[in-house]
């Protein structure tokens, strides 16, 4: 790996040195490259304060307490409904931002890494055991509600989902098979 030296502000050092200490990275090489990644992977060169631009599209930051509070208003079916009309943004941020079709199953593991990118949780896709044709997807600690999720990766993924009720924090959307 190359060496590079650059002048780093007094404050901006001992924040790294602080994290250092803390155990959160092991080195201040650590802290700066994931900063560095994160910079690139949330295309930071794009965002104009105040507005927070990724990937050509204007995101915002909320709290989940916040979002649960707007979206308690409405039943479960509004919410499926709304989940399938907010699905066609991650469909036009694939196709914009990488040039791929989300609903062509190849593309899934993208599509959703994109998703957990954004904090939505953590996407795992799994084939069943019995019947290889069927798929699953497993969202641990998802920040949406469990039926807009599917409504949204039903129209994003361009599948049909059964949602399986669970009583954890997980999401679990397994294919429909016709």
């Amino acid at each position: 790996m190359p060496i590079t030296t650059v002048n780093i502000p007094e404050d901006l050092l001992k924040y790294i040195d602080s994290l250092v200490a803390k155990g959160v990275a092991r080195s201040k090489q650590e802290v700066i490259i994931k900063a560095l990644q994160n910079y690139r992977k949330f295309h930071m060169h794009e965002w104009h304060d105040p507005l927070i631009i990724i990937r050509g599209f204007r995101r915002a930051l909320i709290n989940q307490r916040s979002l649960n509070e707007i979206l308690k208003k409405f039943s479960e079916e509004e919410l499926y409904e709304i989940g399938k009309k907010m699905g066609f943004t991650l469909k036009d941020s694939c196709l914009a931002s990488f040039g791929v079709d989300s609903t062509n199953r190849e593309n899934w593991e993208l599509a959703l890494k994109l998703l957990e990118d954004n904090g939505w949780g953590i996407f795992k896709i799994e084939k069943d055991k019995k019947n290889k044709e069927k798929l699953r997807i497993i969202i641990y600690n998802p920040f949406f509600p469990k039926k807009l999720l599917h409504g949204y990766l039903e129209t994003a993924l361009g599948v049909k989902f059964s949602l399986i009720p669970t009583v954890e924090d997980v999401a679990i959307l397994e294919t429909v098979t016709e």
